[in-house]
């Protein structure tokens, strides 16, 4: 056989399953039984999102849906879903389920998706015009909001197993129609470690050791393979692993307040090839959830970052990337917002509905004669303060907020003691 059998088509994109039972290495997600990628391709459809690690399955999991559910299948990288592009994807959704048609939308690195944009959907979903498919790599609890998962199942994909792989292997023997098999026990061994569990940079792997092979006539070492790695390795934009952990990286070293560490990895993604503006992104998050009001100049100065990578772009966003980041990582950190709003939810989403203390209604005609207080301003009062209560009787031992101990959220704190007149 030819190196130019593999011109046109890679190997990975030759081998891709054509039927869910043919995804190898998943069996918990794809049991008939049990799994509701099962009952989506019976026709059963919902909207779910695919997570699991590089090279698991998720795309080829969401192509064999495409090719049995019977609805109209469009796929999207979410970089590319601007907010007139979706909604030209709902208009046209809409258009077809009044004809009888039902639209499945793939949405790929689902997790890039603004806030904004991940809401746009949810009247669609929630009303059946479009059903979603997402595929990410990153935790969606933590990367998506609470509305969209509230529409969606989650389905867990996991990293392939050396025994997938193997599998995996003697497949791509059959699809290459080798007799033999062109690497030794050992090699394959380092290939399949070198992996780390991604289908797809195995096969990658595969391939280019058998174009070698077909160049050298003799079994693939080792220390070719050290060569095909060095080679890939200038090359980490396609690596989404790679990818994945570089971000996490970076986040992970502005949170642990290492300066010099936030340079290196942003340095390293922007060589890459990573989006400006999903870095600036990140970074307002982090700015609200890890400093907060710590320093609540934190917030505003990553939104005008964010704002000036918008406007700059690369090179130049480069610098407004920098100092954002340097200043997140020497800023001090608080994550008492994150946690008090989650706080908050989570009670009232055990409540029927808040009750709201009649002082505090917007007119106060409906307070009845029997109330013994109304509502006064606390301005004027000593300190700013009247000690009025806000909250009704069942909601007054509810307690989200704890502020900690640094930068000006111990101001925060020493002044809420103040007013109370509370023992510092």
């Amino acid at each position: 056989m030819s190196i130019d059998h593999f011109e046109f088509i890679s190997l990975a994109e030759k081998l891709r399953p054509q039927c869910l039972m043919d995804i190898v290495g998943q069996q918990p997600a794809l049991d008939p039984a049990k799994s509701l990628l099962s009952q989506v391709q019976a026709g059963q459809l919902v909207s779910l999102i695919l997570w699991g690690p590089p090279g698991s399955g998720k795309t080829s999991a969401a192509m064999c849906l495409a090719s049995s559910v019977g609805a109209h299948f469009e796929t999207n990288q979410a970089m590319d879903l601007n907010a007139s592009k979706i909604r030209e994807i709902i208009e046209q959704a809409i258009h077809r389920r009044a004809n009888g048609q039902r639209t499945l939308l793939f949405v790929d690195e689902i997790h890039r998706l603004t806030k904004i944009q991940q809401d746009a959907f949810l009247s669609a979903l929630e009303k059946g015009y479009l059903y979603l498919l997402g595929a990410t790599t990153e935790n969606p609890h933590y990367e998506l909001t609470r509305a969209l998962l509230s529409r969606c199942h989650v389905i867990r994909f996991e990293a392939l197993e050396k025994k997938d792989l193997l599998s995996i292997y003697q497949r791509a023997l059959d699809k290459l129609e080798i007799q033999s098999p062109f690497l030794e026990i050992t090699t394959l061994e380092f290939v399949i470690e070198s992996s780390q569990g991604d289908c797809r940079r195995f096969l990658n792997l595969i391939e280019s050791c058998y174009r070698q092979f077909l160049i050298k006539r003799s079994p693939i070492q080792i220390e070719d393979i050290n060569r095909i790695l060095s080679h890939q390795h200038l090359n980490k934009n396609a690596d989404k692993s790679y990818r994945s952990d570089l971000i996490s990286a970076f986040i992970k070293s502005i949170r642990g307040s290492d300066p010099d560490a936030a340079l290196l990895y942003l340095a390293q993604a922007l060589e890459i090839g990573e989006d400006p503006v999903y870095l600036a992104r990140r970074l307002v998050v982090l700015a609200s959830e890890d400093v907060g009001n710590a320093d609540p100049r934190a917030l505003t100065l990553a939104i005008s970052g964010f704002q000036a990578c918008e406007f700059l772009g690369m090179p130049e966003a480069r610098i407004p990337l920098a100092q954002v980041s340097l200043y997140l990582a020497s800023a001090p950190k608080s994550d008492s917002s994150y946690l008090a709003i989650n706080k908050a939810i989570d009670y009232v989403r055990r409540q029927p509905l808040v009750e709201i203390p009649q002082i505090l209604k917007v007119s106060q005609k409906c307070v009845p004669l029997s109330t013994p207080t109304k509502y006064e301003t606390p301005q004027r009062a000593p300190r700013g303060w009247n000690g009025q209560n806000y909250r009704s009787n069942q909601d007054q031992e509810a307690k989200f907020f704890v502020p900690q101990e640094r930068g000006f959220e111990k101001t925060m704190s020493d002044y809420l003691r103040w007013i109370r007149g509370e023992p510092k």
